[in-house]
């Protein structure tokens, strides 16, 4: 296949009807914009990439079984690698409400491998139906344009998300100064383990062929030094991310003949602190500078408190942290008034003694 259809993703094998959609990982392959209302944007632009993939995606390995009859059944290690992709999702997307919308989802695909008959297409379609992510409706994963907020395209959404889940497998890494606060219950995956899912999702669910041959290469070639990073050293998985990216959009501008394509990023008028130069040239990268940079870029500050509130991804919470909270809230403040109408006519009934 030629070079100027490698990244088209179509998904038309597995959803019949289903259409196609363009995945250049030319188009907005750095973030216009850092800082906190940008992160805020890049998050919705990860979960519409999330329902995207999830409708035409999760079937792409799927097998079409006598019994099924026309519908594609989902089974097995792949069933098992959808499983492990929402699970991981559900443990590091800083929204409590995008993770219990996760949930719901793991939930049916934990059902399905229970059974003997697997996840059938028309079911999992028929629950992405009625399932929403965050605040975005399940409309998202069907037609994903008017919903993206920085990025045009569902690849560029992709990287989005994959770059938010390494730089929260680091920033909701357990912080001395604020470990008193945080929930005990917490269940978070290794920064080594989110590049594996990142891999896993890539080689399962992702329908550009090229696109996954050659990320798969670098991966399992331990391309960018990936295998001599400790597991749980998330700056360093982030930042291989952002290595592997920065390639890609030069390998495939080199390959489309793009003269304008593929700049490394960031540029130095995004980030004038990330290069590091000698005699007025750049000659290398800041790394420190450049993490900051990607933090500043896909996370807040306060997401880091949030994700550490949580239950255990295996299991679908009851009530979460907040409502908890509202809960014991509400009891206090009954109890209060109470209290005070206890008091209240105590005093007045003293008051109509002494003045009897």
């Amino acid at each position: 296949r030629s070079s100027s259809n490698s990244s088209s993703y179509n998904s038309s094998a597995a959803n019949p009807g289903a259409g196609s959609i363009t995945t250049s990982p030319l188009t907005l392959t750095k973030p216009a914009l850092s800082g906190p209302e940008a992160a805020a944007m890049h998050l919705v632009d990860a979960e519409v990439a999330v329902l995207y993939s999830l409708r035409h995606g999760a079937f792409l390995a799927a097998k079409q079984t006598v019994s099924s009859g026309s519908t594609m059944v989902l089974e097995g290690a792949v069933l098992l690698e959808l499983r492990n992709w929402l699970v991981l999702l559900a443990a590091l997307l800083p929204s409590i409400n995008a993770r219990r919308d996760i949930l719901v989802l793991e939930e049916l695909v934990s059902s399905a491998q229970a059974s003997t008959a697997g996840l059938g297409h028309t079911l999992w379609i028929a629950a992405l139906d009625k399932q929403g992510l965050d605040t975005l409706p399940p409309e998202a994963g069907v037609e994903p344009n008017p919903f993206w907020r920085s990025c045009k395209s569902y690849t560029c959404g992709l990287w989005t998300l994959f770059h938010i889940l390494t730089v929260a497998a680091t920033e909701q890494r357990p912080r001395p100064d604020v470990q008193g606060l945080l929930s005990k219950r917490s269940v978070l995956p290794q920064p080594h383990a989110v590049l594996v899912g990142i891999r896993n999702f890539v080689a399962n669910f992702f329908g550009c062929s090229d696109c996954v041959a050659n990320f798969l290469q670098t991966f399992d070639s331990c391309g960018h030094n990936r295998c001599n990073l400790d597991h749980g050293d998330g700056v360093g998985m982030a930042l291989w991310l952002w290595e592997v990216h920065n390639g890609v959009s030069q390998r495939v501008a080199q390959e489309r003949q793009v003269p304008e394509g593929g700049k490394p990023w960031p540029s130095n008028e995004d980030c004038r602190v990330c290069r590091l130069s000698s005699s007025g040239k750049i000659t290398s990268w800041d790394r420190q500078a450049v993490y900051s940079y990607l933090q500043a870029t896909y996370w807040r500050p306060e997401w880091t408190l949030l994700g550490q509130e949580r239950t255990l991804v295996y299991t679908t919470p009851t009530f979460d942290s907040y409502q908890l909270w509202g809960i014991a809230s509400l009891v206090a403040l009954s109890c209060l008034a109470w209290r005070m109408m206890q008091r209240s006519y105590g005093l007045g009934g003293l008051q109509r003694e002494k003045g009897s």
